[in-house]
């Protein structure tokens, strides 16, 4: 009789009823899901937070992940998880490593890249310059490559790239000329959140300032996008003010940066400044400084006695 009760379980459940394993309902999620499950894991968010479930689930996920791009980014994306951790701690540098080692395999420049920058530190692996030269060369070049046949992605990756001077120098006018080249191939239409686009114009405004600091009179292309990310925030919805206010703050702050003990450019400075929606105490007393600043740099170099006329506050 008992044959026959084991025999009819197996029959209308199958064999598979005794793994308790497959019906674990990660089995069912696809690559993506299953990423967002295992950094669940690793943070201890939504579930108790455990290293060795993570894993396993991550690598469920590389399993499931069948095209080769995919599975390339995926990589990538949990070498982050490793090295950004739950609270931008580091959760496992030698585990973000080999993470990025497998996706680089797949010729993934952005895993090219974060190698680089693990060797730069020493996070993970000994300190190497060289190395991390050769792993930004190599991402520059793979970047290069596809920016050129109209990835979009890739030509904002390159502008980052030269704009951060990993692999040598800084070099502003490449950076420009990626940033540029990433908006004709529509990188800004792909961006969803006005924020977020608003930031990208204050980065792209940000280089004319810093390249204005080299000689170039770059002033005028770095308010049009700064313009622009100001608009863009302004009728983006319910926190329009506060992003905007922000976005302004940056920009006169950007413009009071010293460079070589000399201020930048007070007049925009001050200008930006008088563009905010509310003016504190704090903020007169700002201006202030700076206008004595301006009259002493006006008296030092010869410049127009109405440089520093600034609208009352």
């Amino acid at each position: 009789m008992k044959h026959l009760i084991v025999i009819f379980v197996i029959v209308f459940f199958g064999v598979p009823f005794a793994s308790a394993d497959n019906y674990d309902p990660a089995n069912r999620l696809n690559a993506e899901a299953l990423f967002e499950l295992g950094r669940a894991h690793i943070k201890g968010h939504g579930v108790p937070q455990d290293m060795e479930k993570g894993k396993e689930i991550f690598e469920r996920a590389i399993i499931a992940a069948t095209d080769t791009r995919k599975k390339s980014i995926l990589l990538n994306s949990i070498g982050d998880v490793y090295f950004k951790g739950g609270q931008d701690d580091i959760v496992d540098a030698e585990l973000a490593v080999s993470y990025y080692r497998r996706s680089t395999q797949l010729s993934n420049p952005r895993a090219y890249y974060n190698l680089g920058e693990m060797y730069v530190f020493g996070k993970g692996v000994s300190s190497d310059v060289d190395k991390a030269q050769e792993y930004f060369a190599r991402a520059e070049a793979l970047w290069r490559a596809e920016a050129e046949a109209g990835n979009a992605s890739a030509s904002l990756s390159l502008a980052r790239a030269n704009l951060t001077g990993r692999r040598g120098k800084v070099d502003l006018d490449q950076a420009i000329l990626w940033y540029l080249r990433a908006f004709e191939l529509g990188y800004a239409n792909q961006v969803t959140s006005a924020v977020e686009r608003a930031d990208l114009f204050f980065e792209v405004g940000s280089s004319y300032v810093r390249r204005g600091r080299s000689g170039f009179n770059d002033t005028t292309h770095a308010n049009h996008w700064f313009e622009r990310a100001i608009n863009e925030v302004l009728n983006s919805g319910d926190t329009s003010v506060t992003d905007g206010y922000y976005i302004i703050e940056q920009i006169a702050r950007l413009y009071e940066n010293r460079v070589d003990e000399h201020w930048l450019d007070v007049t925009q400075a001050i200008h930006w400044m008088l563009r905010l929606n509310r003016i504190t105490q704090a903020e007169r007393d700002r201006i202030r400084k700076l206008t004595n600043i301006c009259n002493d740099y006006v008296i030092s170099n010869t410049l127009p006695q109405d440089t520093c006329m600034f609208s009352p506050i």
